[in-house]
């Protein structure tokens, strides 16, 4: 999170956000057929509910976020990667 803001940097919590994340794994399984798409939608859908269920702040909408949000989602991508494929992979047999 070395590049976040520190707005975003204090509103990001890993034991909030995991639950969220992992609910989104699940509930997305079957709705692609690639792991790109797959992992792009998870994350962001997560992000996004996230910081609307703990801060009411809509991400997306939010031009002066937007480089952020990408810093965020990166980070997101680096630290759940091996989750993120395990799961995809695993359930698609």
């Amino acid at each position: 999170m070395e590049n976040v803001s520190p707005f975003l940097r204090r509103r990001f919590s890993k034991e909030k956000f995991e639950p969220i994340l992992f609910a989104m794994m699940r509930n997305m399984k079957s709705q692609y057929g690639n792991y790109f798409e797959y992992e792009v939608n998870v994350i962001s859908e997560s992000l996004y509910r996230y910081m609307w269920d703990y801060h009411k702040i809509s991400i997306y909408d939010d031009e002066v976020l937007d480089e952020d949000i990408l810093d965020v989602e990166d980070y997101i991508r680096r630290t759940y990667e091996h989750k993120l494929r395990d799961y995809f992979f695993n359930s698609q047999q």
